[in-house]
């Protein structure tokens, strides 16, 4: 009898959240999932990149330039005193003030590089539409997952209600994953003209890159979710056992797609790519 009780109670709090999941989680996923240039135009972003007119980011970017110069010329007399050869001088002028004006249009760039990722995201986005007359989104797919026969119903000890429990709690992962993606792409936005000065000088250009790699990785990870997304919702046959493990691991591909991103272009920055591991 108590082993019958804890099993209804059980069931009953996995209902709940199960039903959570379908009413908030996917339609929350949706608002983070796609990102495009109007980022810029939404809070914060729109509150804290100019206050009063001023781009503050900039001013503070310009103020590491006088940092650079200050070591440039202590280094320079450093190897005067040594006899170090040292870089033109006139080359590292050119090269802080084309720096210089670069990362006071940062914005604008990051606007450019958000502006053609959605071309890719549409270009997908039609691609659905044509093959599966469908959108590739969190809400299509948590349509397909209540269109499962009896996925309400199934008992929570089940190995269908494992794999609904899966599904469930891998949409709860997914929706702190993007979360936590949308929050970096508005730091990486924000802190971009202090990534562009970095490359004044060799000591910190290193930065930059990685500054970059984070950017490319966290904004290109959309495409390759809607891709994932298509699998599932490409399917017609949705009561087989097959079909829900599909779905359940469609949803952790998803999660772990940010990782999977970052060794695929760590392996293409680093001209790895079809070279076996040692």
């Amino acid at each position: 009898m108590e082993y019958s009780n804890i099993i209804g109670n059980l069931s009953a709090v996995f209902e709940k959240i199960f039903g959570s999941v379908e009413k908030d989680v996917f339609s929350a996923l949706d608002e983070i999932f796609v990102i495009d240039a109007s980022l810029l135009n939404k809070e914060p972003l729109n509150k804290i990149i100019m206050i009063d007119g001023i781009n503050y980011m900039n001013i503070i970017a310009h103020t590491l330039i006088l940092l650079y110069a200050i070591y440039y010329i202590f280094t320079t007399f450093i190897s005067m005193y040594n006899g170090a050869k040292r870089g033109s001088t006139y080359k590292f002028i050119v090269k802080v003030v084309v720096i210089a004006i670069i990362a006071s249009f940062s914005t604008y760039l990051c606007e450019v590089i958000l502006e053609i990722n959605s071309g890719f995201t549409y270009a997908i986005d039609s691609f659905g539409k044509k093959a599966i007359s469908s959108e590739l989104d969190f809400t299509a797919l948590k349509d397909k997952i209540i269109s499962i026969e009896d996925y309400l119903k199934e008992d929570t000890l089940s190995l269908n209600g494992i794999i609904k429990g899966m599904v469930s709690f891998g949409s709860i992962s997914l929706l702190l994953t993007f979360a936590i993606r949308y929050v970096t792409i508005i730091l990486l936005v924000f802190v971009s003209p202090i990534a562009i000065i970095c490359l004044a000088s060799d000591l910190t250009s290193g930065l930059f890159f990685t500054y970059v790699k984070a950017l490319v990785i966290n904004i290109f990870v959309q495409n390759i979710a809607k891709i994932v997304i298509l699998i599932p919702l490409a399917c017609g046959e949705t009561s087989e056992v097959v079909y829900k493990i599909i779905m359940a691991g469609s949803i952790y591909i998803i999660y772990k797609i940010n990782n999977y991103s970052k060794q695929l272009f760590s392996r293409i920055t680093s001209g790895n790519i079809g070279r076996g591991d040692s």
